[in-house]
């Protein structure tokens, strides 16, 4: 084993340690020592960030960062302030031993929902952490993410029925001759054949389908695009705190120059981050929308949102009627259009991007006043809309993304052709679309109330059987689409012409579509002549359990070719149907070429018609 491998390990493991039994007090002497005290030292963050790291610092001493056992609901203003400051308390950290220092602290003194949450989006920034893979949310935090019935079967089973078990009295001098004298591992089968089969505890979670409102690796997905958008509007408030890089063109003539680049800045990363919002709402809601038109249920009106707390405490209902709901909703809408009204009267925008913009900034206090409500005017008491991490399994929450679409539907101009007569999109072809059901588990064993994983040694490794959680995800088989670009003439007969390929699904019936539901987004170049491209899509793999990660040997591998939509990949298409003839969901599949440079114009378009089947063979 290399240096690099063995370095990569211990980090990696540093990690994990740290992430299980994230809910439960810090019991690791080592870990816990790292993160007794605060490092408040400027020198001990990269240089030139100080400055933003000092309201953290301030409303650390002065008490104001939720606490492990508190209640806590990201609908709370404050919020968005506790996430952007703990996650620069991570990701500024000078080196990777100031990190873990940081990071234990934040483990012990923090919410384990707000750490949880800033730790994933400052791992994917730190250059040291870069080949680190977290587990999944859902597995970390399990009480945010399943039904209170896996949960309650969870805690009931007895750690030590996951534990080795002893079948004869003589494992124990065999098991002391094997530590101190290192035998083979032949003369060690005898040893093995005495535990319990490794065969793990399986909790199955039981529904005729899986729904894409109790897909947790869905619900994690759109927590992190919640998150990132709390963090990134926090950020913007901060105008004092851009940094200007001095390496320009041409230097300020005066502050009001200085401040026009700040302005420019300001607006070009809240219309990414509010876009992007836009995007990943839209894309859900179009395949909660043609979830239901295929299998013919209203899942709004059968999944329950049965979940419960870290703090034990149950998710409150609401006590006011559904018509009191829904004249709530159509108030805070209406009001939201005066707001988006009211600014493309004077924003230089096209409308669509000044709805998109406002829509992303008022969504935290919308949310916030239907909560508050619907809850006695009370943010402190656990609610559905209290938490992103479930918030997709509330029907009310379902109907107000449904609700906002339509609103952002309102300013969406029609979906065109568009055309070039240089370039030509020609023998487009689409091979066999099909989804399935499929099994997968993933790991319960952050809710085991023991402390065999939290003591000075970690012992996860030494558990001979796991207990994982049985459900079923929505896939879809390997496919591929070919095509072939022809551009008729160019500059010069080596140039090549950067652009934008984008595939998007729209429904074969709907004929008054503005948005389509996007399939994948590529770069790519052309020049002169017939431009040929493949790309094929592969079935989603199964995702790493926390205890595969733990027990991991090598690095993992990064895919050199990542498609530019970062949507879950196991929902890259919706769930197809079975057809009067058997040919499936009938939908038209736009492909459109781009300037690289201007992804809002169309240079070309092709249009063909696809079905997608589903194949009822679950396994």
């Amino acid at each position: 084993m290399d240096l690099a491998t063995m370095e990569w390990q211990i980090r990696q493991r540093f990690l994990l340690d740290l992430l299980l039994q994230v809910h439960k007090p810090l019991l690791q002497g080592q870990l816990f020592e790292l993160g007794s005290q605060l490092k408040e030292e400027p020198s001990d963050y990269q240089e030139g960030t100080w400055p933003l790291l000092s309201d953290f610092m301030a409303m650390v001493h002065q008490q104001e960062m939720p606490r492990p056992f508190s209640i806590f609901s990201q609908l709370d203003a404050k919020v968005p302030q506790q996430l952007s400051g703990v996650f620069r308390f991570l990701v500024f950290a000078r080196d990777w031993t100031t990190f873990k220092h940081n990071a234990c602290y934040a483990r012990i003194h923090f919410h384990p929902v707000l750490f949880v949450n800033a730790l994933q989006l400052a791992v994917r920034e730190r250059e040291d952490c870069r080949m680190m893979r977290l587990p999944a949310p859902y597995e970390v935090l399990p009480q945010l993410y399943f039904e209170k019935d896996i949960i309650l079967a969870a805690q009931l089973t007895n750690w030590q029925e996951l534990a080795p078990v002893k079948i004869t009295s003589r494992r124990t001098w065999k098991e002391i001759l094997a530590s101190f004298m290192g035998y083979t591992q032949s003369t060690l089968k005898d040893l093995e054949s005495e535990l319990l089969p490794a065969e793990p505890i399986v909790i199955e979670a039981k529904k005729e389908l899986s729904h894409l409102g109790l897909d947790v690796e869905l619900n994690a997905y759109w927590n992190v695009i919640i998150n990132q958008l709390l963090m990134d509007q926090q950020d913007e408030t901060n105008e004092d705190n851009t940094i200007i890089d001095g390496d320009r063109m041409m230097a300020f003539r005066g502050p009001s120059d200085e401040q026009l680049y700040k302005d420019k800045i300001y607006r070009q990363k809240q219309t990414e981050s509010s876009q992007n919002f836009i995007y990943n709402l839209q894309q859900i809601v179009r395949l909660l929308e043609w979830e239901d038109l295929v299998t013919g249920q209203q899942s709004m009106d059968i999944i329950q949102p049965r979940l419960i707390t870290t703090g034990g405490k149950p998710y409150r209902a609401t006590n006011i009627s559904l018509a009191q709901i829904r004249s709530l909703m159509q108030l805070e809408l209406e009001n939201l259009k005066k707001l988006i009204e009211n600014e493309i009267n004077v924003s230089t925008d096209t409308p669509l991007l000044t709805a998109n913009r406002i829509i992303a900034e008022n969504y935290r206090q919308l949310c916030e006043n239907m909560s508050r409500a619907m809850n006695d005017n009370r943010l402190d008491q656990p609610n559905m809309f209290s938490m992103g991490t479930s918030n997709l399994r509330d029907p009310i929450y379902r109907s107000l993304l449904y609700q906002l679409d339509q609103l952002i539907n309102a300013y969406t101009k029609p979906f065109s052709k568009g055309f070039n007569l240089n370039l030509k999109i020609n023998h487009l072809n689409v091979s066999r679309l099909e989804t399935f059901e499929e099994i997968f588990n993933t790991d319960l064993i952050n809710l085991m109330d023991q402390q065999l994983l939290q003591t000075q040694r970690n012992n996860l490794q030494m558990l001979q059987r796991r207990l994982i959680a049985s459900q079923r995800r929505l896939n879809h088989r390997s496919f591929s689409i070919s095509y072939e670009i022809q551009l008729l003439s160019t500059a010069a007969a080596t140039t090549t012409m950067p652009i934008l390929i984008r595939f998007y699904l729209i429904q074969a019936d709907d004929h008054q579509a503005k948005v389509g539901y996007k399939l994948a987004s590529f770069a790519g170049h052309i020049t002169k002549g017939l431009n040929q491209f493949v790309h094929h899509f592969p079935s989603a793999p199964i995702p790493v359990t926390l205890s595969e990660l733990y027990e991991a040997k090598q690095p993992p591998e990064i895919s050199k070719s990542v498609p530019l939509t970062r949507f879950p990949s196991h929902l890259l298409l919706p769930r197809g149907g079975s057809g009067n003839k058997g040919e499936g969901l009938k939908f038209h599949l736009h492909v459109v070429i781009s300037p690289w440079q201007q992804p809002h114009q169309f240079m070309a378009s092709a249009i063909k018609e696809v079905f997608i089947e589903h194949r009822d063979d679950r396994h």
